[in-house]
């Protein structure tokens, strides 16, 4: 009786493309509320790799975007996309730092730290926040050596360079959080909206089809 969003998947029948789902039940205001129906609002994901690749992190700099579970779902290597979770990643790699950062990442908090890139191998620093509604989790990486150059030549500002370091990469963060957010939030809206029995409401752009099934 509340909206959920699935797991991203590979939607063999529907364009050969990974999907996310936000479904809601369909009510019935007359019988107590009985559910008959449910309505489903299904996005493509395929834009999130070139939307996180086109962040101006540099050339060793990256996004990328993990599900609930760990699963990525944008990664600027490929292979990684519904084939590996952050752990079993930082199980091949025997990275014990990436484990607990994937940990921290599924349980929908916001950090930074160390970590080896996976695309260049690089010392480096991530730093994440939350996606809501699908809790999901954005990831930036940028190498150590582009936070901390000038730490090591001007020990004197030191503190004040690394906090800007960070906050520039937390800004970062936010700014892309932001993006993936407001579609998610829209299909929300208009997915409770068809639920509540009003058919006629208006819809938000290209990135989803509307599906109604009657209850069995």
């Amino acid at each position: 009786r509340q909206g959920v969003w699935t797991e991203p998947y590979f939607d063999e029948g529907g364009g050969g493309v990974i999907m996310a789902t936000f479904s809601v039940p369909l009510l019935d205001q007359d019988q107590a509320g009985a559910v008959r129906g449910v309505v489903t609002s299904d996005l493509s994901l395929s834009w999130l790799t070139t939307e996180l690749s086109s962040l101006p992190l540099g050339v060793s700099g990256y996004a990328f975007l993990i599900s609930a579970n760990g699963t990525f779902i944008a990664h600027p290597n490929r292979r990684f996309i519904m084939n590996e979770t952050v752990f079993s990643v930082a199980e091949e790699r025997h990275d014990p730092a990436l484990r607990e950062l994937g940990r921290r990442m599924t349980r929908g908090a916001s950090g930074f730290g160390p970590h080896r890139s996976l695309v260049t191998g690089e010392s480096s620093w991530l730093a994440f926040v939350p996606v809501t509604p699908a809790w999901w989790s954005l990831a930036v990486v940028l190498p150590d050596e582009v936070i901390s150059s000038r730490l090591r030549r001007l020990s004197a500002l030191q503190l004040g360079l690394g906090a800007a370091g960070l906050l520039l990469l937390t800004c970062l963060v936010v700014v892309a959080a932001s993006a993936i957010t407001r579609p998610l939030r829209q299909l929300e809206r208009a997915t409770t909206v068809l639920a509540s029995g009003d058919l006629g409401g208006s819809l938000p752009t290209l990135w989803y089809e509307v599906a109604l099934g009657a209850a069995t």
